[in-house]
């Protein structure tokens, strides 16, 4: 998983008609409290406007065509969905346990709740939102989402390396966010796993090319391959690039790689 940087300005048409919607959302709430919060009454959401064109296009951009959290490339003929960081209709704090109603409906169209994922984390994420302080979440637009203190890495405001690392391609939490996010979302799942070895497998082929050929006479041009190979293995847009990079910095101090930088790729 790694930092997502999301655009500073919304889509127009989560500004516009997103907004709009939002009001009228928060008006029916107001309206029907008592019958929202017992699930007797549900919200209605307009999948045209936060899943339009207009606003899944930047959103894949700024995701780098990659999920923003187990970080599988989309193929052409696999497309990722947009996805509410906060649950719209429904909440869940933890697995197996009860239904809160409703979700975060004033969120639904909220730049900052949106993010870029695949088909099997969406599912697996599902309608679940865990919290440190259960006492603290908010439960409808009159209530602060800043008290609350999520149990899920949203990779568009935390740097995910700081709670998930990696042991060579088996992913680990180092704290109880990231630990909380690998359970939810299965990033440990075996189909996952797999992909994973097969990428990082690959990626210390050229490792071993780079440092067999290193000063080597004869071999210069093997040598520059094989670091230009490696270079875009680690790009952003990369498949699995943070596992990748957490791999390649223990070789980091081999002469082979001695101006290879993350600032080299940016």
């Amino acid at each position: 998983m790694i930092k997502i940087i999301i655009p500073e300005t919304a889509p127009e048409k989560l500004l516009i008609e997103g907004c709009q919607n939002k009001n009228q959302l928060c008006i029916q709430y107001d309206n029907k409290r008592d019958f929202y919060n017992k699930g007797k009454m549900t919200f209605v959401f307009s999948t045209e406007i936060y899943g339009s064109t207009c606003v899944k296009a930047p959103l894949e951009a700024a995701h780098q065509k990659k999920c923003c959290y187990c970080e599988s490339i989309f193929e052409a003929t696999s497309y990722g969905e947009v996805e509410h960081y906060r649950p719209k209709g429904v909440i869940s704090p933890k697995k197996k346990g009860r239904k809160i109603y409703p979700g975060y409906y004033w969120l639904a169209y909220d730049w900052d709740n949106l993010l870029y994922i695949c088909k099997r984390c969406n599912r697996n994420k599902s309608y679940y939102f865990p919290l440190e302080d259960e006492s603290k979440r908010a439960r409808n637009h009159n209530e602060k989402i800043e008290n609350e203190l999520p149990l899920f890495v949203k990779p568009s405001v935390d740097n995910p390396l700081d709670h998930i690392s990696f042991r060579q391609d088996a992913i680990f939490g180092l704290t109880e966010k990231g630990k909380t996010t690998i359970e939810y979302l299965k990033l440990d799942r075996t189909g996952l796993f797999e992909s994973r070895r097969n990428c990082l497998e690959a990626f210390h082929a050229f490792i071993n090319v780079a440092k067999i050929t290193f000063n080597t006479a004869g071999n210069e041009e093997l040598y520059h391959e094989a670091i230009s190979n490696i270079r875009k293995r680690l790009l952003p847009s990369s498949e699995y690039s943070a596992m990748k990079w957490i791999f390649f910095n223990k070789f980091l101090s081999d002469p082979a790689f001695k101006d290879f930088t993350f600032d080299s790729l940016c």
